[in-house]
């Protein structure tokens, strides 16, 4: 298994950047590689929700949330052909009305790929490090354009 850590402070609240996160249709706009994600299920964004989408290096991916705790924390999900992981990210407000992130990855390799694991691991770390500022990037920006998620409130989640 290839595990990565990421963890910065963000100068915006926890609600909009959970709002942010949370939809994933929102990741052309900061993850290089990302394109053309749409959501597939019907309703707001929350537990159980589906998104699709073409990813550098990965091909087509769907992502799901498996835990939604706004505005706390939630978990991705992800099953491409080679590959299948996990992203949780909490969040926690920190000074200022700013927000700390935490993330982490947890990726498998599938089938023949997982054999790949110790030689892609150090790339997939560096990779998914590199992600994050651009997310800071674009969330500090005067005005985001961004899909609102903070509407897709219910009940306690707990991760699958």
């Amino acid at each position: 298994m290839i595990t990565a850590d990421a963890a910065f402070t963000v100068a915006r609240p926890p609600e909009a950047v959970f709002a942010f996160l949370a939809d994933a249709r929102n990741e052309p706009t900061w993850l290089p590689g990302a394109a053309d994600v749409e959501k597939t299920t019907a309703g707001d964004v929350g537990l159980g929700t589906r998104f699709a989408g073409r990813y550098a290096g990965a091909g087509r991916v769907v992502l799901e949330i498996v835990a939604f705790a706004p505005p706390a924390r939630v978990t991705f999900r992800g099953e491409a052909r080679l590959v299948s992981f996990t992203d949780e990210i909490s969040l926690a407000a920190g000074d200022g009305g700013s927000t700390i992130l935490r993330a982490t990855m947890r990726a498998r390799g599938r089938g023949w790929w997982r054999l790949l694991e110790p030689l892609i691991g150090a790339t997939m770390r560096q990779q998914f490090g590199a992600n994050w500022p651009h997310l800071k990037r674009v969330l500090e920006a005067a005005a985001p354009a961004r899909r609102d998620a903070t509407a897709a409130q219910g009940p306690g989640r707990a991760n699958v």
